[in-house]
């Protein structure tokens, strides 16, 4: 009986630097499963699901309650993973390894199969994907190389102001309806806004937004 309870918990607390193999295996499979997971990047508390599984895709967008023509980055463990979603240039290619991992977002030019599966990528060809300095997200990419659609965790989401903290235990309490599983490391320091850089235009990349990356060029 105890197992069972143990199966069923939603709430991972793991050591990001050296988390439990088990734990990031039965994540893996839930997002298999087309399920919703949640843990925190180097941004922010983030809602993750495959980006090719088209029912967890519309619930997040739901539960943002946003259009689903808007664009919300993918999170890719490598440039591999990148591959899957993207075309990606000579040129592109070295410099996104130049600034990998990173607070950056990569606007490129989305391929037919993630055009097919998104909306919002589906109408300009777009799409924006990361490679986080986040040591959860590579330990769990071991397990699950495939790119995951990301949004943050707005506080109002969970009935708290812009000035509140995001814990655990909050998203089990107000997200449990949606969130299959949530990996928490502890107390997470967060870098900020990542900073956006267009790669669909050749030669150096074009600010769209300045964050906590730093522009290279």
């Amino acid at each position: 009986m105890l197992l069972e309870h143990q199966k069923d918990k939603m709430i991972e607390y793991i050591v990001a630097q050296n988390p439990d193999d088990r734990i990031l295996k039965r994540a893996s499979e839930l997002l298999a499963q087309g399920k919703i997971i949640s843990f925190p990047s180097d941004t922010n508390w983030l809602l993750v699901c495959d980006v090719f599984q088209s029912d967890a895709v519309m619930k997040i967008y739901q539960a943002k309650q946003i259009n689903p023509h808007h664009h919300f980055s993918l999170l890719c463990g490598d440039l591999k993973s990148v591959s899957e979603v993207a075309l990606l240039s000579d040129l592109t290619f070295r410099w996104m390894k130049r600034l990998i991992p990173g607070p950056y977002t990569f606007v490129l030019e989305a391929n037919k199969k993630v055009s097919k599966s998104l909306k919002a990528s589906r109408r300009d060809h777009e799409v924006g994907v990361r490679i986080p300095d986040c040591s959860l997200l590579r330990a769990l990419a071991k397990f699950y190389t495939g790119p995951l659609l990301s949004t943050n965790i707005h506080p109002s989401m969970l009935g708290l102001s812009e000035e509140d903290a995001i814990y655990a235990v909050l998203i089990e309490e107000e997200l449990s309806h949606l969130v299959s599983m949530i990996l928490d490391p502890g107390e997470t320091a967060f870098v900020g806004p990542s900073t956006i850089l267009d790669f669909r235009v050749d030669g150096a990349p074009q600010v769209l937004r300045y964050g906590s990356g730093q522009v290279p060029f």
